[in-house]
């Protein structure tokens, strides 16, 4: 079984591939170049929101439930565009629609990956074969889920790094190589480090969920206007079991 993780980066999506013995990394700059080369993988967790409310107050669900799950740890979710603001021309027009519509803001962090947002949303409208392989995933989730505690740092700064990066090697013993090679294979200004450890995480969650199954946020999932299905993914019982102790 192949599992992908998929990350944003400024080179476009840097993708990790696991199996329990082996290991890949690139860098596509399209979803559909990601598809011609790994497209037989078994899954592919990505990073950033599948799915979008219309012109509505109402938030996903998923993400409703993800920030409960956070709310702990202090971790910041930025809410998720309407699908009208998501297709506006620029950051200013996006704002004004959603906030109109939704009467929320935009995140500046999330409107940075906007372009790679809108792709995967017109590479599922128009692949209706891969909705079931695709399957959104919260990073920051999924570092909890393999730790059974929320990150002390951010992941911004040197500390919550090494934490990461300690914690992934006890799931998984080659994540050294993995970021040497990926430091030395990409331009720093393609990759950071964190953007491979955050694929490498999502992989992992990835390759838990397949041996003992997922569990959704929410149970029972919506589905936006082109019926995409709206739902975070959650590896069942790792070290944490989802919602018995936090919601």
């Amino acid at each position: 079984m192949n599992v992908v993780g998929i990350n944003t980066c400024n080179g476009g999506w840097f993708c990790v591939k696991l199996s329990e013995d082996s290991w890949d990394v690139n860098i596509f700059k399209t979803i559909e170049e990601l598809m011609c080369l790994w497209g037989d993988s078994d899954l592919f967790l990505f990073n950033v929101p599948i799915g979008f409310m219309q012109g509505s107050l109402e938030e996903r669900q998923c993400d409703v439930e993800a920030r409960k799950l956070l709310h702990p740890s202090h971790l910041d979710l930025p809410a998720v565009p309407c699908r009208e603001a998501i297709y506006c021309n620029s950051f200013g027009v996006a704002n004004v629609v959603n906030k109109r519509l939704t009467g929320r803001s935009i995140s500046t962090r999330l409107w940075d990956v906007i372009e790679r947002i809108r792709e995967l949303d017109e590479f599922l409208a128009n692949n209706l074969e891969y909705r079931d392989k695709f399957k959104e995933c919260n990073c920051e989730i999924g570092f909890f889920v393999l730790s059974g505690r929320f990150m002390r740092n951010s992941k911004m700064v040197l500390a919550g790094y090494n934490e990461r990066r300690d914690l992934l090697r006890k799931v998984y013993p080659n994540i050294d190589d993995i970021l040497d090679y990926s430091i030395k294979s990409f331009r720093r200004k393609d990759v950071r480090a964190e953007n491979v450890l955050e694929a490498v995480c999502l992989a992992i969650n990835g390759l838990v969920g397949i041996k003992h199954g997922f569990m959704s946020m929410p149970k029972e999932p919506q589905y936006d206007s082109n019926n995409i299905k709206m739902q975070i993914e959650i590896p069942k019982h790792y070290r944490y079991n989802y919602g018995k102790n936090v919601i």
